[in-house]
């Protein structure tokens, strides 16, 4: 059992691991894209800026950047980030790309206006994969944050064994991973690795 939870929180954790990084990835080529086209538009934003700072919040930051430059920027949420640092010589486009990849920030661009504001990740939603050996009844499943309710159905309707979940369980969401294992030996394992108890009633429920 213990060599099965292993797996499975190592895959799970993974998996999540390898989602977020491509979200990660995509937000800064997005912003990257977004501060190349404002550079065309302002030439403003190419200026170059000498700033050292100790323990100054972002907010401020950004608006003594802004004042001094002749530029418009805009940020929420940075009023509780506080930055130290020493630029020389650096691009406000590089600034605010530092800023945002430093910090986990978004940024969005109308005119020459930049908004800059905390990134929210969009919640991942994978498919669900669940597999019935019938001639050597195992299972095999790849699960991560799906509706218990509809795990519990697709299993049903693939190995023809009752799986009943109580109504106040309709919104849990589970997840897990698991390979050729003996069907109710899976149940057991996706039931423990999401904090929930079974109890089987008689043959194929």
């Amino acid at each position: 059992m213990n060599k099965y939870l292993l797996l499975i929180f190592s895959i799970i954790c993974y998996s999540y691991t390898v989602n977020a990084q491509e979200q990660d990835s995509s937000r800064l080529s997005n912003i990257k894209i977004k501060l190349d086209s404002l550079a065309n538009i302002d030439k403003m934003y190419l200026k170059e800026v000498d700033l050292s700072t100790s323990k100054i919040t972002l907010s401020n930051l950004l608006q003594a950047i802004a004042n001094a430059n002749g530029v418009n920027i805009s940020i929420k949420g940075g009023e509780n980030i506080y930055i130290s640092s020493n630029f020389s010589r650096a691009r406000i486009v590089d600034l605010l790309y530092f800023v945002c990849s430093e910090y986990n920030l978004d940024l969005e661009i109308i005119g020459n206006i930049v908004s800059v504001y905390p990134y929210k990740p969009t919640p991942i939603k994978n498919p669900s994969i669940i597999k019935y050996d019938s001639l050597n009844n195992k299972l095999s499943y790849d699960l991560i944050d799906q509706n218990l309710l509809n795990v519990a159905k697709d299993i049903s309707t693939k190995s023809g064994k009752n799986i009943i979940v109580p109504q106040t369980l309709y919104s849990k969401n589970v997840s897990g991973y698991l390979t050729d294992v003996k069907f109710e030996e899976s149940i057991s394992i996706l039931a423990t690795i999401n904090n929930l108890s079974i109890e089987e009633k008689q043959d194929d429920i």
